[in-house]
Formats: structure tokens, sequence, C-alpha cells
């Protein structure tokens, strides 16, 4: 198994600190990584530390100024800190670059549903759901579980 793989396997069992233990030793190794800030963010993401979460999803951004994954990561973040502008913003710019990137759609459709957008949202969901259908679905269902 690369170190990758057990990234994340230990981020899919909720092993955030875990993970982020091995991120670290790896970021001695390779500290222009924008991948490991990546995944550094989600350790943080999964804690409910968001400030960090973008401080280093930014980092990551840094080392691949047009990676639309952490941009849409900064969006969620973003999202669930109520700063709905700025989310926009980045998911928006996530997608500009990525056009087929059904994840940014779907957190785009959330942003403008938190924002009172519905009907622009529902044009994004649709969009999202045209790339992945099976995706949306659950999704949506998690977002509304989590009280988005």
């Amino acid at each position: 198994m690369n170190i990758n793989q057990e990234i994340n396997n230990l981020l899919n069992t909720g092993k955030a600190e875990e993970a982020r233990n091995i991120i670290k030793n790896e970021l001695i190794k390779n500290p222009n990584s924008a991948e490991l800030y990546n995944y550094l963010g989600a350790t943080f993401y999964m804690e409910g530390n968001l400030e960090k979460a973008i401080e280093n999803y930014k980092l990551s951004i840094e080392f691949d100024s047009k990676n639309p994954f952490c941009l849409n990561n900064i969006a969620l973040c973003l999202l669930k800190s109520n700063k709905l502008e700025r989310a926009e913003n980045y998911s928006r710019e996530a997608i500009s670059y990525k056009k087929d990137f059904f994840e940014a759609f779907n957190t785009l459709g959330l942003i403008l549903t938190a924002k009172g957008e519905l009907n622009e949202s529902i044009e994004y969901f649709k969009k999202s759901l045209k790339i992945n259908h099976d995706f949306l679905m659950l999704i949506l269902i998690l977002q509304i579980a989590q009280n988005y």
C-alpha cells in the first residue's frame, strides 16, 4: 500500500490524528507537496477546526494554484463558517479549472441554497447530477442530516 492509500484509509475511517502524524512525517521529506497539505487540511476539517483546515488548503494552493479540489475544500469550510460570498467565489473558481467537477457543482448548489438563491442552486444541482447521477442524492441526504 502506498502512502496516499494509507492516508486515505485513515481519513475514511475517521483516524485524523493518525493520518496527520503520517502526513507531517511525509512533509519533512516533501515540503512542497500540494497533495500532502490538502490531506493535512482534511484532517483538521474532520475535527471541525475549519481555520486550520483553510490554512492548510491555502498552503496546498501555494504549490498548485489551480487545484480545484483544494479550492472546493476551502469553499466547504467557508460554507460551514457561513461565509457564503467567499465560499461562492472559491467554488466558482474550482469549477472554472475543472468543468466536470461534480462535487464543486454540488458545493455551489449548497452555497446558493444557504444564500436563498434557490432557482440558481437547482441549476447547479442539475449540473452535478448530469455529471454523476449517483452522487447527488447521497450528498444531499448527508447535507440535510448535518443541518446545512
